[in-house]
């Protein structure tokens, strides 16, 4: 079981937003706060979680983005959550939007005390799998390389292209490959989804959104829950 690390807590979007619901339900209409309020005190033993992805961490498929699977571990965990996400992005695909978006990028412009966390999970790799597997895998551990130096605190873990379709884990087989290869040469733990079987041929019904290639909630609930088992199971850092 992976030891809570007491240290700065990160006050994440999901605690923050709690810790605001918090504060309003205590008052009433025309009721004056005697003056500044605290946020309510934060266990030291409570678990931070950073969550780096694409579109399925930022909710593609999902009710919300705040129901997609990055969000649903850190509740399952019972953690403190951030959440990192832009869709069509992946280490070497910049993303649809034009600007430079690769998860190199973003970790790169994160402020050092968002990576104050116990656990990074970086999702990955869909949207890189017509690249080049050796530029995936270069510029994977790059990425791993760049979190480990600057989250010294933290266990990173790299989840693979998570491809429910038949046809989509096949194409995903070259790039979780080419990420393996990365998260070796870095020492952080690999999860391959495709190989893992997370999305079995009879399920697919149930998890796959219309689009043949996002989950639905109930497919972001089943990543959760998978992923949280895995981050659970860490060994001790």
């Amino acid at each position: 079981m992976l030891p809570r690390v007491p240290h700065h807590p990160v006050v994440a979007r999901a605690a923050a937003a709690a810790a605001t619901a918090w504060l309003l339900a205590g008052c009433t209409a025309g009721a004056v706060a005697p003056g500044p309020v605290a946020d309510p005190p934060v266990p030291d033993d409570v678990l931070d979680l950073l969550v780096i992805g694409d579109s399925y961490a930022a909710g593609d498929g999902a009710q919300t983005a705040m129901t997609s699977f990055a969000w649903e571990t850190g509740r399952d965990l019972g953690a403190r959550t951030a959440v990192d996400a832009v869709g069509g992005t992946g280490f070497v695909n910049p993303g649809p939007s034009g600007r430079d978006q690769r998860y190199a990028t973003r970790v790169a412009a994160l402020p050092d005390a968002v990576l104050d966390v116990d656990v990074v999970v970086v999702e990955g790799g869909l949207n890189d799998r017509q690249k080049p597997p050796d530029d995936v895998r270069d510029a994977a551990e790059g990425v791993l390389r760049s979190l480990v130096a600057r989250a010294p605190h933290a266990q990173v873990v790299l989840v693979g292209a998570t491809a429910p379709q038949p046809a989509a884990a096949q194409d995903s087989v070259a790039v979780n490959t080419a990420l393996a290869g990365a998260a070796r040469a870095v020492g952080v733990v690999f999860v391959d989804p495709v190989a893992r079987g997370w999305f079995p041929a009879d399920e697919v019904a149930e998890y796959v959104g219309p689009d043949g290639l996002h989950p639905t909630q109930a497919g972001h609930d089943h990543l959760a829950r998978l992923l949280a088992e895995v981050v659970a199971d860490l060994p001790p850092g």
